[in-house]
């Protein structure tokens, strides 16, 4: 007794190919798409010491060879009062944008702002606050607050990456315990150079991506479902074989 399984002749070659080449997309979207480059939470925080002026630095992009990713912030507290600055020298060069060129105040941003058309990057300190009731001095954008800044890299050199840095400012008028304490919540810049990105905007999946994985899915699936008649052709040419044995044995 003969027993035939009909099964359509599938060539799964295309679908192989089709599989691969999906692969390699989507595998190469970082390169082939721009990508924003997103610190996630980090919190690091700078607090006055009364008479003393402190500093963070923070290296923006990760490339410790070098000095164009890196954010200078400082604190000077005194009786006097405090000033919170960013400081633009060339071991730290990661520029905040300002609102003026002969008195340079850091310019702050709210979350959803674009970058600003016309943002003013320099050298010096540019001022985040400055508190001295003997001079009746109480300057600066950032008091008590918590905003972003427009951030600009390179600015002595190196790659011109734009982005935003969100920070937050605790007791700038203060004159004892507790002190001025600024902190760096997060950041985030494009990874192409001189493109603008709005002020609090994260990486996200990008449709193209969404779209080449979905495709893959897809891809493998049918493939894995039009390979199953011809693994159940397999399994009954084989218990036709050992029938025909089990016959001749006799």
């Amino acid at each position: 007794m003969k027993t035939f399984a009909k099964t359509k002749p599938y060539r799964h070659r295309s679908t192989l190919f089709v599989a691969t080449f999906v692969w390699i997309n989507v595998v190469s979207l970082n390169s082939v798409f721009p990508a924003i480059i997103y610190s996630g939470p980090q919190n690091l925080s700078l607090e006055g010491i009364l008479n003393t002026s402190q500093a963070l630095f923070i290296d923006l992009a990760g490339d410790t060879a070098g000095t164009w990713d890196n954010l200078k912030l400082s604190i000077a507290s005194g009786s006097f009062g405090s000033v919170g600055s960013n400081d633009v020298i060339p071991s730290a060069e990661v520029a905040l944008a300002s609102t003026f060129i002969s008195f340079p105040l850091v310019q702050k941003l709210d979350f959803g702002d674009p970058y600003p058309s016309n943002p003013i990057f320099g050298s010096g300190s540019k001022i985040l606050w400055q508190f001295n009731p003997g001079a009746s001095l109480d300057i600066g954008e950032f008091k008590d607050v918590t905003g972003y800044a427009a951030v600009q890299f390179g600015t002595f050199g190196g790659p011109q990456y734009l982005g935003w840095l969100q920070l937050s400012v605790e007791n700038y008028s203060s004159l004892g315990d507790p002190l001025p304490k600024l902190t760096v919540i997060d950041w985030a810049y494009s990874d192409v150079i001189g493109e603008r990105i709005a002020i609090g905007q994260i990486a996200e999946p990008s449709t193209f991506s969404l779209f080449f994985l979905g495709l893959f899915i897809f891809v493998i699936y049918n493939l894995s479902m039009r390979l199953k008649p011809k693994h159940r052709m397999a399994r009954i040419r084989f218990h036709v074989l050992l029938r025909r044995i089990d016959h001749a044995s006799y």
